[in-house]
């Protein structure tokens, strides 16, 4: 498999100790994961669809995964209706 720039991720932080540098670079890495793969999208409102959920998402191909959902925003308007738009990251 070949190696892009985007596999490598650089961080640069003063650390007190090697256990705090530990720390923050699994810190640093698990935030540029949860951006890898994330998106949004708007559904028919439902009140299950929450911050901290999670949700299978299937009939997408290499989309096919686990995600949690970061954000939820629950709207309501006489033209849209009921709404629910969620934005989400993969889940590994």
């Amino acid at each position: 498999m070949t190696r892009h720039s985007k596999d490598t991720k650089k961080l640069h932080t003063n650390a007190t100790s090697q256990s705090v540098a530990d720390s923050k670079a699994q810190a640093g890495l698990a935030n540029s994961q949860d951006k890898q793969c994330e998106g949004q999208f708007t559904v028919s409102g439902d009140t299950r669809l929450t911050a901290g959920g999670n949700f299978h998402l299937t009939g997408f191909g290499r989309f096919d995964s686990k995600y949690r959902i970061k954000q939820a925003t629950h709207r309501l308007s006489r033209s849209t209706g009921y709404t629910t738009e969620i934005a989400f990251c993969k889940i590994d």
